[in-house]
C-alpha cells in the first residue's frame, strides 16, 4: 500500500521537494492527455529495485485498470506518518480520477502566514461560496501536535544525558585527584630520580583515559544490546548509527580528558623534598 496525493504542477516547489529523475508534473498534465504520476524514493525501490522506473506504468485498481505512466521521483517524506517515510504516488489534480477528494491548499508566503488567513478566507469565500475552509493557519501549527511528543522525548534524553556526562566528569575527576593525592609519596619519588612534570601528567592523564575507555567500551556495548528500546524514539536515524555513536564516544573521551587534566597539573607541580618528607 501506498500514498495517494493528489498534486498541482506547483506542489513539490512549494514544499522544497527537488526532483531527482525525471520531472515533475506540468500544466500539460491535464485531463486528455496521458496519465501521468511522480513517485517517491521508496515507491520506486519497491516496483523497480535495480530498473530505471522512468517510463515504468502503474495500473490502478483491479482488472482492466487505469494504467499511469511514471515521469518523476522525488525524496521521501514524512507527511502523514513522523516516524516511517511510507511509499507515496503523485498524481495530478487535473488527471484525478478520485469523485471526491479534501482538498488542501499550500501557499509559501514571504511574510507572515498567519496574516495571510483572513485574505485567503474571503477570497476563497468570493470566489467558491460552496468551498467550506475546515482548518487554515501557518504550517508550523498543524506540526506542533504531531511534534510535541517527540520534542518532549528529546528534550527529556537531553537532560538526561548532560546530567549523565556531568556526574561522569565529576566522579572521573575526584577519583583522579584521589588518586594524585594517595600517590603523592611515589610521584615526589619519581621526580626525585628524574622524571620531569610533563612525564608525571602524561602518566595521570594516561591512566584517566585507561579508566575512561573502559567505561566507553562499557557503554557502547550496553548501547548495543539496548538499542531496541531506543529505536521508538529516534527519527531519521538508526539506534546503532555508527556515526552517532562514534561522535559521542569522542565527545566522552574529551570529557574524561578535561576532567583530568587538573589532577594532572596538580600531581606534576608536586614538590619532591616535600614528598618525601610526608
Amino acid at each position: 500500500m501506498f500514498n495517494m496525493e493528489l498534486v498541482t504542477p506547483d506542489y513539490f516547489e512549494t514544499f522544497g521537494l527537488r526532483v531527482l529523475r525525471g520531472r515533475a508534473i506540468t500544466d500539460a498534465d491535464s485531463r486528455g492527455a496521458e496519465p501521468v504520476v511522480v513517485i517517491s524514493e521508496r515507491t520506486a525501490r519497491s516496483y523497480w529495485p535495480n530498473d530505471d522506473p522512468i517510463g515504468r506504468r502503474l495500473v490502478m485498481g483491479s482488472g482492466r485498470g487505469e494504467t499511469f505512466t511514471v515521469v518523476g521521483v522525488v525524496p521521501d517524506t514524512r507527511y502523514r506518518d513522523l516516524r516511517d517515510a511510507p511509499p507515496s504516488v503523485y498524481f495530478p489534480l487535473a488527471q484525478s480520477i478520485f469523485e471526491f477528494a479534501p482538498t488542501i491548499l499550500a501557499i509559501h508566503a514571504t511574510g507572515s502566514p498567519a496574516a495571510l488567513v483572513p485574505a485567503l478566507r474571503r477570497v476563497i469565500s468570493e470566489t467558491a461560496p460552496g468551498v467550506v475552509v475546515a482548518r487554515a493557519g501557518p504550517f508550523e501549527d498543524y506540526m506542533q501536535g504531531p511534534l510535541a511528543q517527540p520534542r518532549l522525548d528529546a528534550f527529556l534524553l537531553g537532560v538526561f544525558a548532560f546530567a549523565a556526562a556531568a556526574l561522569a566528569a565529576i566522579g572521573l575527576f575526584g577519583v583522579m585527584a584521589t588518586m594524585v593525592r594517595q600517590r603523592t609519596h611515589e610521584l615526589g619519588i619519581r621526580m626525585a630520580l628524574g622524571a620531569t612534570a610533563r612525564e608525571i601528567q602524561s602518566m595521570v592523564v594516561g591512566r584517566g583515559i585507561a579508566i575512561a575507555g573502559i567505561g566507553v567500551v562499557v557503554g557502547l556495548s550496553g548501547a548495543l544490546v539496548l538499542s531496541r528500546l531506543l529505536s521508538s524514539l529516534l527519527y531519521g536515524v538508526s539506534a546503532t548509527d555508527p556515526v552517532t555513536l562514534g561522535g559521542v564516544c569522542l565527545l566522552l573521551m574529551a570529557i574524561a580528558l578535561v576532567a583530568t587534566f587538573v589532577p594532572a597539573r596538580s600531581g606534576a607541580r608536586i614538590d619532591p623534598a616535600v614528598a618525601l618528607r610526608q
